[in-house]
């Protein structure tokens, strides 16, 4: 089974250094240029992938409990 969700948008306009990206449902999601493909200009239609991060996920989880731990250590 892929984990990979695919989301279409379309590059509504550019804003300094951010693309404006709306969906079909009129939705905007406003992204620095540098997530983009180098080719890409105002009108295109473009493909996001949405995966799951185990690793950072993982690690996060792990600060977590890390910080926890120090304080319950500190209120003993």
């Amino acid at each position: 089974m892929n984990n990979m969700q695919n989301l279409s948008a379309m590059i509504d306009r550019f804003e300094e250094k951010k693309a404006v990206l709306k969906f079909s449902d009129g939705q905007t999601l406003i992204v620095p240029i540098e997530y983009l493909p180098d080719d890409v200009s105002e009108g295109n239609a473009i493909k996001i992938k949405f995966g799951n991060d185990a690793d950072t996920t993982d690690k996060r989880a792990q600060q977590a409990r890390d910080l926890l731990n120090e304080i319950l250590k500190k209120g003993k």
